[in-house]
């Protein structure tokens, strides 16, 4: 027993060595149902959440079972929340060095869906929406999403021809490496967007995309330039930089 307890203990205290500073303690997160799991990684590291801690900026529900919830260490979250309503379903969100502010993740009303989020993601504001059974959103390492950024894998809403067959089916969303989505910009169910590449402000993703390093912009949006490179640095830092050399 007391061996036990040293064992215990020592992953108590590696526990809060490697992620203590972005985990509180308070009300329990509202989760309702069976086997639902909200998991701690940092490194080789998993650590359970327990009953009275909390994310830190990160409001987490879950109604169902079988799901789990894993937020990569470390984070920085402001006023974020993840929302899973269903059952079998897997969220991921891998450490960042940036910040994710008033952002949801939303996996509403079905189940068995996979919402995977690589490194180093930032977010201003936006809705990540899966909404779909069986259905992905997958978005690659070091993305950054600008203000009001919108996503959905479904319509929502069934539409039929005249025959009455479904027009409008659910479809995966997928965006590579190295994305920056700009202000107020939309994608929907179906949508590729590879490695490197910018949307521009307002535009309105709505297919698949196979070139790298372009610019999309419109409704819809298209390629409008090529063999672009773009860095997370803002335009003042960058000529300040500048002047140093």
């Amino acid at each position: 027993m007391n061996k036990l307890k040293t064992i215990l203990f020592g992953l108590f205290c590696r526990k809060y060595k490697l992620i203590g500073n972005n985990i509180s303690w308070g009300k329990p997160y509202n989760i309702k149902g069976k086997n639902n799991k909200i998991i701690l990684v940092h490194d080789k590291y998993e650590f359970k959440l327990s009953k009275f801690e909390r994310v830190k900026g990160l409001n987490i529900t879950i109604k169902g079972s079988n799901n789990i919830v894993k937020i990569g260490f470390p984070c920085n979250f402001c006023k974020s929340k993840v929302l899973v309503l269903g059952d079998n379903n897997l969220f991921k969100l891998d450490k960042t060095k940036y910040k994710i502010k008033r952002t949801k993740f939303n996996m509403c009303l079905s189940n068995s869906r996979k919402f995977i989020i690589g490194e180093d993601f930032s977010s201003e504001s936006g809705s990540i929406s899966s909404l779909s059974n069986n259905s992905e959103i997958i978005i690659g390492n070091d993305c950054m999403f600008a203000n009001d950024v919108l996503i959905r894998n479904s319509d929502g809403h069934i539409i039929k021809n005249s025959d009455g067959e479904i027009i409008n089916l659910n479809d995966n969303v997928y965006i590579g490496n190295h994305v920056w989505l700009g202000v107020r910009s939309t994608v929907l169910k179906g949508s590729v967007i590879p490695d490197n590449c910018v949307v521009g402000a307002c535009s309105l993703v709505v297919g698949k995309f196979e070139e790298t390093n372009v610019a999309l912009g419109g409704v819809p949006a298209k390629v409008i330039k090529r063999d672009l490179h773009w860095i997370r640095e803002n335009s003042y830092a960058f000529e300040k930089n500048k002047e140093r050399l």
